[in-house]
């Protein structure tokens, strides 16, 4: 992944590591390769040998390489670019498409023409030249977005499944797919019309489902890199490691430094001044807009402006028609296109759209905006354009409901992380005045030092709803004071972001509560302050510098009531500060973004917790026993959990005949899942402090079931043995009709997992040699069970994580357990009795009467309970 390129990595590149250097290749080679292929009329000998001289001019060229200010992928795709001009013009050759693209039958290209609004034929998505087309216009993504739609579209994952794999909200992934999918559409159509005269994209569009279905159908049947040959792939890899080793000794011998390239951090503010200007001057016969006043700034002349400009954006590359429709909207005041282009279109552009949308734009653009800030300035500057556009809206925001705060341009509060109980001597920060309704509260160092220009995001908490969106409900910043204030009444369950930068001897702060509201009551929520937990991290595999770590009360991040985030710094250290007293999970985000549990610990009520975690690394080999006849093993997986979504905490493995092999799996207790290929699993729970071996059996199975599903199926339903050991998807043709051949004899139950929690809605027999037939109607299944949804909170409104809640009442009782998102319930319609218990605390009971309701039903007031534990 892009973020894993850091400059120690880079380091390690130029010393010629030999990991490091696969692991480089691997990353981008493909890519590179795939669209020099297509570039070069997909001649693999031509893309292979420019791919090798790419790489190896990217190795004598990383000294000047700076992660902070430029991606890793868009950087090695110029020096392709580089070393195809000046080969071919070498060889007095063009850059030149396959041939065939131009060759395309009329139903192919009415098929493109309409990709927007029209269902993709089959025949289209499995046309040879459509699947090319599409490789090439995959590699035009960037690589975190192209990852992002190889899950979505390609592996079929759903958003909220890549949700809760990155950490980012279904807002956030839902929004990049959605810039993803445009930006896809129009570089697939302009390659199409390159070589194509006459071909027109349709205006018509549909609903945004339809080009949802269109790329699944797409992507899904075309791999997404054009195959690199193995012969070609091994002389692009030996140039490659002999170039770093070459550079390296050079670069030993001669004792030289690397000097990263530091961009300007005015250069894109310039960039656009001076293209505004010119464009308004030359296309806009009306007076211009009144804009605020803004700091002068030196600019000799435009062709100082451009020069400058060219580290960073190519101008034979700015699409001229895009920029002009980008400054007519914004001169129109057209909110619309201007996030569409925001979204979707160059880095100029997009420099041009934040400028007006600023001025423009209301409380939906700011998350936009945070996502362009994130793309183009990940590490600063804090006064680029998409951040001075965040604070213009903020502020217009806060103005018009009262709430303006004026913050200093600097902190002069500097403070540092102790490992002593000893308190220095600083003046407590005054307490904030509580208002008659609404949230206050202060944020500090952990010396209760005030930290000034605290970012603070309160936003709706969708509790168990996997459909509703996360809206903001507000924004406010930190006075001189360390507080912040949001004046206004506030009703139900909410989330409350707490963001700083770190500071001087000042760690990062990066935290989120869960509070749950009600009207005419205030509420208080510090940030930071003490304990802190301090330590560091000792990783076996090496590497423990820039690694993100989680401190959270849930396995899960997404459903923890306290949550916190920190990155290592150089030598491995990190700092949670303003935990409050609770048992933690230690979680690490890996570089293919899956969260891996490191350890525990339990939080006391004193100042430091000092904390040395050391992974420990062990290797699995599991063998099968396999009867004579048995199904294909398909995939092996260790997870945390039985019931925990598929491909969240997994390890990757390594098939050996029938063993599979894991390695770099820490210490810790799993669930490991086999499937088969009749989509059978296998569960079985194991503990792991050592290398080892394990075997494990694989039943034989000569009972059937079989039927079909009277309706569409919104559910995962599985068959259940009474162990909890096997497990059997249902899974229905397109004619509805399903079949689970080679089931041992035995009680199942008809299982979905809904909410986390797993449904059994009835029980069935199966008898050895026996077939059954069973006719399914999901749409009966899911009105036979309600939803409840259940808030436990503590009388300050804090939410809690982990009490135990329970139904009971005539029929069985019914278990789950709350977090930071509320627990869920489901039971037959009738009166029940509620409870919820937590350790040291009193347990509470209420009765409660559950309505028949759709069991898939998003919580509301109806289906909503809220307990409170003294």
């Amino acid at each position: 992944m892009e973020r894993y390129w850091t400059k120690k990595r880079i380091g390690q590149l130029l010393a010629a590591d030999a990991e490091a250097l696969d692991r480089w290749l691997d990353d981008f080679a493909p890519a590179i390769y795939t669209g020099l292929y297509f570039q070069t009329g997909a001649n693999a000998e031509l893309a292979a040998e420019l791919t090798g001289k790419t790489f190896c001019a990217a190795i004598g060229n990383l000294p000047s390489f700076n992660p902070a200010s430029e991606a890793m992928y868009h950087w090695i795709k110029d020096q392709a670019k580089e070393t195809r001009d000046d080969v071919l013009t070498a060889r007095q050759l063009k850059p030149q498409r396959p041939w065939a693209w131009s060759q395309l039958p009329d139903e192919v290209l009415c098929a493109i023409a309409h990709f927007r609004s029209e269902q993709l034929p089959e025949e289209v998505a499995n046309n040879v030249s459509v699947q090319e087309l599409t490789r090439a216009a995959l590699v035009e993504l960037s690589h975190a977005d192209r990852e992002l739609v190889k899950h979505r579209y390609n592996h079929l994952d759903t958003p909220e499944h890549i949700a809760e794999e990155t950490g980012e909200s279904i807002e956030q992934i839902n929004d990049r797919l959605y810039r993803c999918r445009h930006f896809f559409r129009r570089v697939l159509v302009q390659l199409v019309q390159s070589e194509n005269n006459g071909f027109a994209e349709s205006a018509a569009t549909g609903e945004m489902e339809q080009l949802d279905f269109n790329m699944e159908k797409l992507l899904s049947a075309t791999a997404m890199y054009q195959p690199i040959s193995n012969p070609h792939f091994t002389v692009i890899r030996d140039s490659v490691t002999q170039t770093a080793r070459t550079a390296a000794a050079t670069h030993k011998q001669n004792g030289q430094t690397r000097h990263p390239v530091l961009l300007a951090a005015t250069v894109g503010i310039i960039v656009l001044v001076v293209l505004v200007g010119i464009f308004v001057m030359s296309h806009l016969a009306k007076e211009p807009t009144p804009t605020e006043p803004t700091e002068p700034q030196t600019v000799k002349s435009t062709e100082d402006a451009a020069e400058q400009t060219s580290q960073r954006i190519d101008n034979s590359e700015i699409d001229q028609e895009e920029l002009q429709k980008t400054l007519l909207a914004g001169g129109s005041g057209d909110i619309d296109t201007l996030v569409e282009i925001l979204k979707t279109g160059q880095e100029i552009s997009q420099l041009a759209a934040a400028n007006f949308l600023g001025r423009l734009g209301d409380e939906s653009t700011i998350g936009l905006l945070e996502e362009a800030e994130q793309q183009w300035y990940p590490d600063g500057p804090d006064d680029n354009v998409f951040a001075k556009a965040i604070i213009q809206i903020e502020n217009r925001l806060l103005a018009e409901s009262g709430e303006m705060v004026e913050t200093p341009e600097e902190e002069t509060v500097t403070t540092e992380v102790t490992e002593t109980d000893a308190k220095p001597d600083t003046p407590e920060p005054p307490t904030p005045p509580a208002p008659t309704v609404g949230l206050t509260g202060t944020v500090a160092t952990p010396e209760q030092a005030p930290i000034v220009d605290a970012r603070i995001v309160l936003s709706q908490n969708p509790l168990m709803s996997p459909t509703a969106n996360r809206n903001i409900l507000g924004r406010s910043r930190t006075d001189e004071q360390g507080q912040y204030a949001f004046d206004r009444e506030i009703d139900g369950p909410v989330f409350v972001d707490c963001s700083t930068p770190p500071g001087p001897n000042r760690p990062m702060l990066n935290a989120r509560r869960s509070l749950l509201c009600q009207k005419q009551t205030s509420y208080t929520i510090d940030f930071g302050g003490s304990p802190v937990i301090a330590g560091t991290l000792e990783m076996q595999s090496g590497g423990s510098d820039n690694q993100i770590l989680y401190l959270s009360d849930a396995m899960d991040p997404a459903d923890a009531a306290f949550r916190s985030e920190a990155v290592t710094d150089n030598s491995g250290r990190f700092a949670f500060p303003g935990v409050p007293a609770g048992n933690y999970y230690l979680l690490y985000n890996t570089s293919d973004n899956r969260i891996v549990r490191l350890d525990t610990t339990d939080v006391q009520d004193r100042d430091v917790t000092n904390w040395t975690v050391s992974t420990l690394d062990y290797e699995l080999t599991v063998q099968y026993d396999l009867p004579e006849g048995s199904p294909v093993i398909t995939e092996a997986a260790l997870k945390y959990g039985s019931d925990v979504s598929d491909e969240f905490q997994q390890y990757d493995l390594i098939s050996e005949d029938a063993n599979t092999f894991f390695a770099n799996a820490p210490e810790g207790s799993y669930t490991l899942v086999t499937s088969f290929s009749n989509d059978m699993h296998i569960l079985q729970d194991i503990e792991l402090a050592t290398d080892q071996t394990m075997t494990v059996g694989v039943p034989e199975g000569t009972a059937t079931l079989v039927g079909r599903f009277i309706s569409p199926s919104p559910l995962d339903l599985y068959l259940d043995s009474n162990d909890g050991l096997l497990r059997f998807d249902l899974i229905s043709e397109e004619n509805g009709l399903y079949a689970v051949p080679m089931v041992p004899g035995g009680t199942y139950s008809l299982t979905a997992v809904v909410n986390g929690l797993p449904v059994t809605f009835m029980e069935i027999d199966l008898e050895d040699d026996r077939r059954q037939v069973l006719d399914i109607d999901p749409g009966q299944l899911i009105q036979s069970f309600s939803p409840l949804y259940v808030i436990v909170a503590d009388e300050a409104g804090n939410l809690i994580n982990n009490a135990q809640v329970w139904l009971t009442g005539d029929g069985d009782v019914i278990t789950t357990h709350s977090t930071g998102r509320g627990a869920f319930l489901a039971a037959p319609a009738g009166e029940y009795s509620l409870h919820a218990a937590y350790p040291s605390r009193p347990a509470v009971e209420e009765n409660v009467t559950i309505s028949q309701d759709s069991l898939l039903a998003d919580p509301n007031p109806g289906n909503t309970v809220i307990l409170t534990i003294p």
